[in-house]
């Protein structure tokens, strides 16, 4: 399996641009990849369009914000969401025309005032892993749209 996703054009996105998170269907399969953000844009979906009371959908936005819940959902996407910054970081380097080494290099040193911040290694080792989940899960990296 490739890295489809990643590439220019494959999927009609441009270069490291994450899905969005703008229906249901987006939702269920970021879902699926474990992305919790995307069970809090469904509810939100849901209770917007009338398909969830808003009763229900603030019990529920509770719940995810209980510290069980985040350990277990919201801190393994916090590591995904870093990943994906060095990810996108790497990728602008090696657009510059640098060699793999010296990309890796310049995102740690671009980084390096954010909570993306690590070494070099790191940049590497995020960038590996983002390639490898994404084309089996793009959805693990879906965000939200921006406020409406």
């Amino acid at each position: 399996m490739g890295r489809a996703w990643t590439k220019r054009k494959s999927v009609g996105l441009p270069e490291h641009q994450a899905p969005r998170l703008t229906n249901l269907d987006a939702c269920r399969e970021a879902w699926a990849a474990r992305n919790p953000h995307a069970l809090w844009r469904g509810i939100e979906l849901c209770a917007r369009t009338g398909g969830l009371p808003q009763w229900l959908a603030d019990a529920l936005t509770t719940l995810l914000k209980l510290r069980p819940v985040q350990r277990r959902l919201w801190a393994p996407y916090q590591q995904d969401l870093v990943d994906f910054d060095r990810f996108g970081a790497v990728r602008a380097a090696r657009r510059r025309g640098l060699t793999w080494e010296l990309a890796f290099n310049a995102a740690s040193e671009e980084l390096e005032q954010s909570p993306s911040f690590g070494s070099a290694a790191a940049m590497a080792k995020s960038y590996k892993r983002v390639s490898r989940r994404a084309s089996a899960a793009p959805g693990r990296y879906a965000i939200r749209p921006p406020k409406e």
